[in-house]
């Protein structure tokens, strides 16, 4: 099945639109509906429909609690590099979409080779779950990626939702295999203000029976913006070394590979600037059986709850961890 669709600018950001290409949109009533179609929030969509896009932060609280004496050892940590500035980078993907192979192999390729100078590139891979009725149930897909890629469209003033879709931290949406877009997109976002985001592995007493791993988050300099809003310190579990044989849909007889895959994301606090421009927090992160943690990697960004934009962030790998 192909779709033909133009890749439409959100209102933050100059980035060159590279004309028509090839990919999916989403669905404008449901992601149960015949087939993905365009989605507008002035259209019915999910937002009105799935309980779970009622929840506009779309971002799970539940399965994080919070150490709040602060008394453990801390362990190693990842900070901001003086020379580099991170930049986080969204992919909407499906592996129900034919059109995805090629974007999910761009954002590993960011995430391998780091090409940008004065760019530490942090990438996000989002499965959406609007494709899993057309023959093949992505095993990575979730209903709060697919809202939050609908929070993405409602910041942007109404633009319709495909897949792959890419953001660069949190701005300009655009067509996830562009690599001319999305270097453009990384170079204009390393002379953005950022926040100095600070991330600790704390060392503590494993729990027989419950892994767990227990982070220290710091955010510190939160940039001034005019009409800014509250924002939430977000946190996201990624793996990456993930293959898939493909046995239906789109993609039937592929074998995908796939690198940072959201496998949790959670709000661990927010911030209001008019009140303060600094933030701390000690979640303690579950980590899933099915996981593989010498794959694993935790990151964590402020972000805008109204704009959407990215103010900062830091990730930190978790294979050399507990």
């Amino acid at each position: 099945m192909k779709k033909f669709a133009l890749a439409i600018a959100l209102l933050v950001g100059p980035v060159t639109v590279f004309g028509l290409v090839n990919h999916h949109r989403s669905n404008a009533t449901s992601p149960r509906a015949t087939s993905p179609v365009a989605t507008s929030p002035n259209a019915t969509s999910p937002f009105a429909m799935n309980p779970v896009a009622m929840n506009h932060d779309a971002i799970n609280h539940d399965a994080i609690s919070h150490d709040a004496s602060g008394a453990s050892e801390i362990g190693q940590q990842a900070s901001p590099q003086n020379s580099k500035r991170p930049v986080v980078v969204e992919l909407f993907t499906s592996e129900g979409c034919s059109s995805c192979p090629p974007a999910d192999a761009l954002l590993a390729r960011l995430q391998d080779t780091q090409p940008i100078a004065g760019a530490e590139i942090i990438t996000l891979s989002e499965h959406v779950d609007y494709w899993n009725h057309l023959g093949w149930r992505d095993p990575y897909s979730s209903a709060q990626y697919t809202t939050r890629q609908q929070r993405y469209a409602v910041a942007s003033g109404g633009e319709d939702n495909y897949t792959p879709e890419m953001f660069v931290d949190g701005q300009k949406g655009f067509v996830g295999s562009n690599e001319p877009q999305a270097r453009a997109a990384i170079t204009a976002a390393t002379d953005a203000p950022s926040a100095t985001v600070t991330l600790s592995l704390e060392k503590t007493t494993p729990k027989p029976g419950r892994p767990e791993i227990s982070l220290a988050v710091r955010v510190d300099n939160v940039p001034e913006g005019k009409g800014q809003g509250p924002l939430d310190v977000v946190l996201a579990i990624t793996e990456s070394g993930l293959r898939s044989s493909v046995k239906g849909g789109e993609n039937h007889g592929r074998t995908l590979l796939h690198t940072s895959v959201v496998r949790k994301l959670q709000s661990v606090g927010s911030i209001n600037p008019r009140n303060s421009r600094t933030f701390s927090a000690q979640p303690v992160v579950r980590i899933d059986s099915s996981w593989t943690k010498d794959h694993l990697r935790a990151v964590v960004f402020l972000q805008d709850k109204s704009s959407m934009r990215i103010l900062g962030a830091a990730s930190f790998d978790l294979s050399g961890g507990q």
